[in-house]
């Protein structure tokens, strides 16, 4: 659904606003259903040992050699497998069942001067917010996670120019211009497309606390990222593996809209000219330059707070400078 307004403006320009938004259901999801029930989980802030021991310890099989080939056929086996829905099966999944759903809002606007004295310009700048519903924070949750969507970027601009320009025969500099000459200085036409948005929003998983934290400690000024440390990584998480929690109920969520990751800020530029061979036959060459300033945009950063790499990027998400030439024949 939609509302939509739009003005006429002086010089052939046109302004348009928009509330755009959307609503998804019945959306598929897997679910695993041979899964511990909460209850056997831990809710202590910090690693539960004991809990921990007591699904890990070895008891007597009942299954033993009656599954041949199978991981559970051994003469002893981990509690916690027979404490699961389905003991005598590793895995026990429900797919492509019909309960996810989406929801989508957002102030869409566009201003666009049409084409006039060799120039054509137009931007767009939407402002959103995208949730979804598709997943279960725990195997044994009743109910799905509802969580800011992997694909959401609050703000996103576009900027599109494309000038002609005024050489050549015709044109408001050389109108009587020689046609060797013409040949030459006459009919150059430049483009150019800027893309900016915001990054993704990320995920630190179940980490444990080891003192006051909230996610906004996370983030750095821009001016202080880097690849070797694109997020605050002196924060009160837990650094050391053996104290990641285990068999813990996981009450964090999935995803934060105030933590994101490297966002878009990309020019592609084009050079073109065409050659007027016939009236009905033109030659046209174009040169692009696609991420024309070789702008590096990055993967989200490493987020396990255990992990050696912690707030490192090691990954890029965009493709380097690439130029493009093409000559096409038009008729």
């Amino acid at each position: 659904w939609s509302l939509n307004v739009q003005h006429q403006l002086p010089g052939r320009a046109l302004i348009d606003v928009s509330y755009v938004g959307n609503r998804g259901t019945a959306l598929m999801v897997n679910r695993e259903l041979n899964t511990l029930a909460n209850s056997y989980l831990s809710t202590l802030s910090v690693r539960d040992d004991a809990v921990n021991n007591f699904l890990t310890a070895r008891v007597n099989n009942p299954f033993a050699n009656l599954l041949p080939g199978t991981t559970l056929n051994a003469a002893t086996i981990a509690r916690s497998s027979l404490l699961l829905p389905y003991p005598h099966f590793t895995s026990v999944r429900q797919n492509l069942e019909p309960i996810g759903y989406t929801w989508y809002h957002s102030l869409q606007s566009r201003i666009e001067k049409q084409f006039s004295q060799g120039l054509l310009v137009s931007g767009s700048w939407t402002w959103s917010k995208n949730m979804d519903s598709s997943s279960f924070r725990n195997g044994g949750d009743a109910f799905l996670d509802e969580v800011i969507s992997s694909s959401d970027r609050t703000h996103r601009l576009v900027i599109h120019g494309i000038y002609e320009l005024p050489f050549g025969r015709g044109r408001k500099i050389g109108a009587s211009m020689h046609k060797a000459l013409n040949a030459i200085a006459g009919g150059w036409q430049l483009g150019a497309i800027y893309q900016a948005q915001g990054g993704a929003p990320m995920s630190i998983g179940d980490p444990v606390l080891t003192g006051p934290f909230k996610i906004t400690d996370l983030v750095l000024p821009e001016s202080q990222r880097k690849p070797e440390r694109y997020i605050n990584t002196d924060v009160n998480l837990n650094k050391v593996a053996a104290r990641a929690f285990v068999s813990h109920l996981n009450t964090t969520s999935a995803r934060w809209g105030a933590l994101r990751g490297d966002g878009m800020n990309q020019w592609d530029v084009s050079v073109a000219k065409t050659w007027k061979l016939h009236e009905r036959l033109a030659l046209r060459f174009q040169t692009q330059f696609l991420n024309a300033f070789n702008h590096v945009t990055f993967e989200t950063p490493n987020l396990n707070s255990t992990s050696t790499a912690f707030g490192t990027l090691t990954s890029e998400a965009s493709v380097p400078r690439t130029i493009r030439w093409g000559l096409r024949v038009e008729f």
